[in-house]
């Protein structure tokens, strides 16, 4: 559930959520307050996450990891099981446009991570489909498929900096 809501005069919200899978409270931003009740289904969304789908992105921030240290010619961090690389990465922000359709649960992560400190990660969700994993862009979740599939890089479809 989303917290401390306040409006800005823009007419959009902002608010703080406790990101279970961090065990860290997160700023919220959404784009209008005409959405609340959508955007509390997507923070409720974020906190129950499938293992399957968590288990995806921790796949998509190491191939991210991997790649983006040899890109730059870095050693990256020592990874032994999967979720080892949620200690390498830090959430700031999650947020939540204006739903295309209500029906659709998607919203963006702005993210911390140690091998990246210029442009951080994003993670970008649509119900249990991970569209984006990748250096912050700001990109949303509206896009159809095939943006995110040609976007380069944009390691959830397997694309790298040497694409």
């Amino acid at each position: 559930m989303i917290v401390d809501i306040s409006s800005n005069t823009d007419g959009s919200l902002e608010g703080k959520l406790e990101f279970s899978l961090f065990n860290v409270t997160i700023p919220v931003s959404i784009n209008d307050q005409g959405y609340l009740d959508y955007a509390n289904d997507c923070a409720k969304k974020l906190n129950n996450l499938s293992e399957d789908i968590i288990e995806r992105l921790c796949d998509f921030s190491i191939a991210y990891c991997n790649n983006f240290c040899e890109y730059v010619g870095v050693q990256p961090p020592a990874i032994n099981s999967k979720r080892d690389i949620l200690q390498h990465i830090r959430p700031l922000s999650l947020h939540i446009e204006e739903p295309e359709d209500r029906s659709i649960l998607a919203f963006s992560l702005d993210l911390d991570c140690s091998w990246e400190i210029e442009h951080g990660m994003q993670w970008v969700i649509k119900d249990d489909q991970v569209l984006y994993v990748g250096a912050f862009e700001g990109f949303g979740p509206w896009e159809e498929l095939s943006y995110y599939e040609q976007m380069c890089p944009n390691f959830a479809f397997g694309k790298t900096y040497d694409d």
